[in-house]
């Protein structure tokens, strides 16, 4: 048996993207690249994430 959504993620998506300001969506793409610079450089370095 398969869980039906129950809210359609695709369309809620679009549609808060379309109505976000420029500044939240750079916030969010700065935040989500630190993040992913900062693990390659510790898994680079053999240490421990954050």
């Amino acid at each position: 048996m398969t869980a039906v959504d129950s809210l359609p993620l695709q369309a809620l998506t679009e549609e808060n993207l379309a109505s976000a300001s420029l500044d939240l969506l750079r916030t969010m793409l700065k935040t989500f690249a630190d993040a992913l610079v900062s693990a390659r450089a510790d898994v680079l370095r053999n240490a421990e994430y954050g």
